[in-house]
């Protein structure tokens, strides 16, 4: 282990799995206010607008600012 490391040992599995779980929750709220921060800035003008399928398939897309409908 680096000084900077500050995982504990394998050997003390308790402890090991206390920090893989705490490494998880951070990893994951950092990553859910990422796609929220994505989802709140609008999407560039040229994609703003219908979008439809060019196969003729029922589909289409709406996006308007930062949804998608």
């Amino acid at each position: 282990m680096t000084p900077r490391d500050d995982r504990p040992s394998p050997d003390d599995e308790d402890a090991f799995n206390a920090w893989l779980e705490r490494k998880h929750r951070e990893r994951k709220s950092s990553s859910e206010a990422e796609v929220r921060q994505r989802r709140e800035a609008e999407f560039p003008e040229p994609l703003q607008g219908r979008w439809v399928c060019p196969d003729g398939s029922d589909t289409d897309v709406v996006i308007q600012g930062s949804q998608i409908i």
